[in-house]
């Protein structure tokens, strides 16, 4: 059968023909829309994860920071001791050599507990992943 519309002459088989294209393009539109959603997914846990890297940056360069401040502090105690014994054996003054001797083992007692407390941490706030 043939139909006559605006000057064209087409076929009943035609209007079939493009209507099963038509069906296979809405499929092929479908299937593409799901594997859209699909990466859209990913991309949600992807940047998820990498919001997660990045806190995870932001706290170590923190708490790095933290500790080469904490350990210059250390070497700036060091340093005084240091200077307040030899300034103390150079006066032959032995309080102040025992002044001197006791700030040493104080500080040694306060980095021991911290090179303990920061070994305790680390295993805990490594992550296992």
């Amino acid at each position: 059968m043939k139909f006559f519309t605006w000057g064209c002459t087409f076929n009943i088989g035609d209007f079939k023909i493009l209507l099963e294209q038509q069906e296979q393009a809405l499929h092929l539109m479908q299937a593409i829309q799901k594997e859209v959603n699909k990466m859209s997914i990913q991309l949600d846990a992807l940047k998820q994860q990498m919001a997660k890297l990045v806190d995870e940056g932001a706290r170590n360069t923190s708490v790095d920071q933290s500790a080469v401040l904490a350990i210059q502090g250390l070497a700036d105690q060091q340093a005084i001791l240091s200077q307040q014994l030899a300034d103390a054996i150079a006066a032959n003054d032995p309080a102040a050599i025992q002044e001197a001797a006791d700030g040493i083992a104080a500080q040694v007692a306060t980095m021991s507990a911290s090179a303990d407390a920061l070994a305790a941490a680390i295993p805990v706030s490594t992550p296992s992943e």
